[in-house]
């Protein structure tokens, strides 16, 4: 009998089962399916929600799309954001001025994609390693995101939050509902199995290994998945997806960066991540090299790099 396999984004598919390419192994690996996150409010205060949207603004601004794209996309985040915050302003510009004055001169640190690298047509995945650090460090800095999109407008961000003393919590932010929405929350005690030691240049960090893929399907309609890497069993769990008609006309511009709040005064844990791949199309698994990203970021002032490879793996603090 011969197997039946085929192909999709970081996808094999062998009589029905599905695998999903890890790189650290250098092969694709069995992908669990029906797995349910614990869970928790998502998102658990209005500052956190307000905080996160007014983030995304500024990020937006700086996205590669046509104003008339850049307008669509941003005016249902901006009127989710203004229902938020029960504000009495008729005018989106003016709220929108408002909103991102403290943020539209800082970029978060980190690995932002060239404008003509990394285009795709049926598929873009990212996947990465993101440091679980105890918690972010002082108690007087706010937040911190390890966060990234896979290129894709309507894709999801699969990533960390840091806030104040706590150890980090997982979360699923999906652009591919208008202004874009909280899919899922979870707190650090549901991450044990994913939690995973890895030595980095003579030092052991706690890592969560992500997987962040858009597809299109046979359908034409496209989807979103996210996937933890298991390290208790070797596999990954199929954790979020949701399907969405779409067409993708545009890309996000940031890859792994470290979101902080607008005032970091304060010191931090060692932070950032590891062997960032990209994965598009037919193509196979590739690092986020200078050749197709590159690194910047305006605050905080006098972040410190521990480690920087190209630009796939850094690990900073403050």
């Amino acid at each position: 009998m011969v197997d039946q396999i085929s192909f999709s984004g970081p996808f094999k598919f062998v009589n029905g089962v599905m695998f999903c390419f890890r790189p650290a192994q250098k092969d694709f690996i069995e992908v669990r399916l029906g797995i349910k996150l614990k869970t928790e409010p998502c998102p658990p205060s209005a500052l956190d929600l307000l905080t996160f949207r007014e983030r995304r603004i500024s990020l937006m601004r700086s996205a590669e799309f046509s104003e008339e794209d850049r307008a669509r996309l941003l005016q249902p985040l901006i009127d989710q954001l203004k229902r938020d915050l029960d504000a009495n302003i008729n005018d989106s510009e003016v709220l929108f001025e408002i909103l991102a004055a403290t943020y539209e001169q800082q970029t978060a640190y980190g690995c932002y994609y060239n404008v003509k690298d990394l285009q795709y047509v049926n598929s873009t995945a990212i996947i990465f390693d993101a440091i679980n650090a105890p918690s972010m460090g002082s108690t007087k800095n706010e937040s911190i995101y390890l966060t990234a999109t896979n290129r894709s407008k309507l894709g999801a961000e699969a990533y960390l939050a840091y806030f104040k003393d706590d150890p980090p919590k997982f979360r699923i932010f999906d652009w591919s509902y208008p202004g874009g929405y909280f899919a899922l929350c979870s707190p650090h005690d549901a991450l044990s199995e994913y939690i995973h030691t890895r030595n980095v240049d003579g030092k052991d960090y706690e890592t969560l290994s992500i997987v962040n893929s858009t597809r299109r399907r046979p359908d034409n309609d496209w989807v979103n998945e996210v996937l933890l890497f298991n390290a208790k069993y070797n596999v990954y769990d199929f954790i979020y997806s949701n399907s969405f008609p779409a067409d993708h006309a545009g890309y996000y511009k940031w890859g792994p960066i470290i979101e902080t709040s607008a005032e970091m005064s304060f010191y931090t844990n060692s932070i950032g991540f590891f062997d960032a791949y990209i994965m598009q199309d037919t193509q196979t698994s590739r690092l986020l090299t200078r050749d197709v990203s590159y690194m910047t970021g305006q605050y905080p002032p006098a972040a410190a790099n521990l480690i920087l490879k190209e630009n796939y793996s850094f690990v900073a603090h403050w």
